[in-house]
Formats: C-alpha cells, sequence, structure tokens
C-alpha cells in the first residue's frame, strides 16, 4: 500500500495495514471478508495469517483471476476516464462520440497508471513480488483460479457459486 506526497511515494508499514485490516474485520467482518490486492507479497501473507491465526481466525480461501499480460494490458490501457470519473474502454465500452464522456461532454483521458509503459511495470512488479504468492496459497490448498479472459458476467457467476460453496462447506 503506498501513500503518495509531493514528487515521492512512501510505502505504509506492514505492520500498520495489517491492524487496520484487523479493525476493519472486527468492526465489519464477521460474517466473512474479502481482500482485493492484499496481500502482494509473501511476508504480508504470513504477516496477515500470524495475526488472523492469533484472532482465532483464518482465510477460507484465495481467488485469482488468471489472465495473461497481454489481455491485462490491452484492458487497462484501453481505459479512458472523465474528470468526473464516468469511465470507458475503446474497445469494450467505448463513448458515443469519441474522446468525450457522454453523461457531460467533458474530454476523456487515460490516466498515468493506465498508459501501456506503466501497465508494463506494474506486470513486472507483479511477477516479482505478487506471483510468488500463487504457490504459496496452492500449497496451503486456499488457491482458487478463475479464467479472467472469459466474459465479466460469467467470471462473477463463477466466483459466486465458489463463495457460496466454500460457505456451504465451512457449515457443514
Amino acid at each position: 500500500m503506498a501513500a503518495a506526497g509531493i514528487g515521492k511515494v512512501n510505502l505504509v508499514p506492514d505492520d500498520l495495514v495489517v491492524r487496520m485490516i484487523l479493525e476493519e474485520i472486527d468492526d465489519r467482518g464477521q460474517d466473512g471478508f474479502l481482500l482485493d490486492g492484499y496481500p502482494r507479497s509473501v511476508e504480508q501473507a504470513d504477516a496477515l495469517g500470524d495475526a488472523l491465526e492469533e484472532k482465532g481466525r483464518s482465510l477460507s480461501a484465495v481467488l485469482l483471476i488468471d489472465v495473461d499480460d497481454e489481455t491485462v494490458i490491452q484492458r487497462l490501457s484501453g481505459r479512458r476516464q472523465c474528470r468526473n470519473g464516468h469511465l470507458y474502454h475503446v474497445i469494450f465500452n467505448p463513448p458515443k462520440n469519441e474522446g468525450h464522456c457522454d453523461l457531460d461532454g467533458t474530454k476523456l483521458i487515460q490516466r498515468d497508471d493506465d498508459k501501456p509503459e506503466t501497465v508494463k511495470k506494474r506486470l513486472k512488479t507483479y511477477q516479482e513480488k505478487t506471483a510468488p504468492l500463487i504457490e504459496y496459497y496452492e500449497q496451503r490448498g486456499l488457491l482458487r483460479r478463475f479464467d479472467g479472459t472469459r466474459e465479466p458476467s460469467e467470471v462473477h457467476h463463477h466466483i459466486r457459486a465458489t463463495l457460496a460453496m466454500l460457505r456451504l462447506e465451512e457449515r457443514l
């Protein structure tokens, strides 16, 4: 997790992030919780696992929406957004008037994070730091894979069905 300052990015210490997550789980996670984008490294996974164990909790599953790098680059680099936050995609959800928001007419921009060269750097970091979590959670029997190249509604339904099955298994 990163906090941005002017011209500088500082990482939030892992122990602080874990404490914040545990507070949220205590406050709102009695029926379960879903973490998106965390942990991002084996060290963070160990810290989270240890902290959950101390609370008498554990992860039921880790969901991996599996997509090849080329598809990720195409999806992210095609995103466009207006200044009011309305989202489009040049291929999958183009605006009626190219380059302008259908809702407010403002110009659409490509965020710096969505530019192909930035996406490629993010994927490199993912491969180095986060991809090892696949094996980490697979060895623990927690990993559930979903084909992210399928239609979004199919992926959504597959994930919901898997979560429903996990919840049923926990009750038995």
